[in-house]
């Protein structure tokens, strides 16, 4: 863990800093404060790089980064209404790949191409996990297992279209397994 807490801060410095140097360079910017919209709820991962970030631009600003949480939709309100500020550096936003997704799901009407990104300040990997005691050692005795079974298994997710993912290989529904969307 503090491993990744080092990183975690070692590149948001890094971001922050060529950013912040890129943004100095434009006249007189910033006069007065930067909106930083997170299209997620507060204290969630996205929330908490935005915080960082935001808090690690203070250093380099001589205005203050505010966070604003803008939730609903998957992420479509805060997105949406980021793609629709003015495009004059004052009210940026924290993209995720949903920006790829949600055109895709018919639940938002913009796509990656509407966004320039300035800055990428983590990567979010995603992992299939089991528990220790499961009889599954590899993704390859998961999937044996659940092709062995069809219409006998499930998978959760967190976070809409998340989904997507685990169903690659064929349409939903199409191997049997029924998703069942976490409870929070």
């Amino acid at each position: 863990m503090k491993g990744y807490r080092f990183l975690t801060g070692a590149v948001v410095g890094a971001l922050t800093s060529a950013t912040m140097m890129v943004a100095a360079q434009a006249a007189g910017y910033p006069t007065k404060p930067i909106e930083l919209t997170v299209p997620y709820a507060a204290g969630g991962g996205t929330d908490l790089v935005a915080r960082a970030y935001a808090d690690a631009a203070k250093k380099h600003l001589p205005q203050s980064m505010g966070v604003v949480n803008k939730t609903g939709g998957a992420g479509a309100v805060g997105l949406t209404e980021i793609m629709a500020a003015r495009a004059d550096g004052y009210r940026i936003g924290m993209g995720t790949v949903e920006l790829t997704m949600l055109p895709h799901m018919g639940i938002a009407r913009f796509t990656a191409d509407d966004f320039t990104p300035i800055a990428r300040l983590n990567a979010e990997p995603s992992a299939i996990t089991v528990n220790v005691d499961s009889p599954f050692k590899t993704f390859e005795d998961f999937l044996a297992n659940a092709k062995g079974q069809p219409g006998q298994g499930a998978h959760r997710q967190l976070r809409h279209g998340r989904h997507l993912a685990p169903r690659r290989g064929g349409a939903p529904g199409e191997d049997g397994r029924q998703l069942q969307p976490h409870p929070l």
